[in-house]
């Protein structure tokens, strides 16, 4: 067996039917692009892996999703309607979870939450209004601590709840377990397990198989700026034995000497 990036396009499934949706999408830096002809669908009511080895352009993927990078060609759709501006994520109902932990480091984490809803433009009625999410991120009892005397899994718990501000219906995460704590990932992963059941369309980067079997229906796999397997995440494991499955590594899964 080979590693993920050896992977062919077995598998595949339609993106025709998707709740988001990239069509011939190249992203990139300057005049260097990272992904190249991305086609690939995420589907409502289903988590969906994003997968490959360090700079296999993740998440540059998702920055384009959310709108925080601009096309170089092709388009991001969000329920059939191309979408072109780059502050996509006030105006389609989608929900940002980065690797970056930009917050208000001497605010509250209820004032953080406050000041986001009101950059997303929407109207802030108190820790009440987002009380299951508080509870399920077991954040109840930081809502008066400053932002900068929380730990790192809490922070990325944080994160997550200013993602989920004014209930997105798409819920995209770069590695949202990374620097976390066990406690912070169990959070994570059964809150988002909560959304997919919900209907949410949750897409999520990670290197961590674990994460991929305990919580993703389907899963996209990246290799030199291109989708080189799209299809359910049996599908995935079966063709690629678990012991040689590598994300990280050189081709077949082997580590440079």
């Amino acid at each position: 067996m080979g590693s993920v990036g050896d992977t062919g396009r077995r598998g595949t499934v339609e993106a025709t039917h998707s709740r988001v949706r990239t069509v011939g999408l190249q992203v990139g830096y300057g005049d260097r692009a990272v992904l190249s002809d991305v086609t690939a669908g995420f589907a409502a009511g289903t988590a969906t892996a994003v997968l490959g080895r360090n700079g296999a352009g993740k998440t540059s993927l998702v920055k384009a999703i959310v709108g925080l990078l601009a096309p170089m060609r092709g388009a991001v759709e969000v329920d059939g309607v191309a979408r072109s501006d780059r502050w996509l994520r006030r105006h389609s109902g989608i929900g940002y979870m980065g690797q970056e932990t930009g917050l208000f480091e001497t605010m509250t984490l209820e004032h953080n939450l406050r000041a986001f809803a009101a950059m997303y433009g929407t109207t802030w009625r108190g820790p009440d209004s987002m009380h299951d999410v508080i509870e399920a991120l077991e954040l109840g009892d930081l809502l008066g601590r400053r932002v900068n005397r929380l730990s790192g899994g809490q922070r990325r718990r944080v994160h997550m709840a200013i993602g989920l501000i004014g209930r997105p219906g798409v819920l995209v995460l770069d590695e949202p377990t990374l620097g976390a704590d066990v406690q912070s990932q169990r959070a994570l992963r059964a809150y988002c397990s909560q959304l997919k059941q919900q209907g949410a369309c949750v897409i999520y980067v990670t290197n961590q198989m674990s994460e991929v079997r305990q919580l993703c229906d389907e899963a996209v796999v990246f290799h030199g700026g291109r989708t080189v397997f799209q299809g359910d995440v049996d599908t995935l494991v079966d063709e690629h034995s678990a012991p040689r499955l590598t994300v990280r590594g050189t081709p077949g899964g082997q580590r440079p000497g």
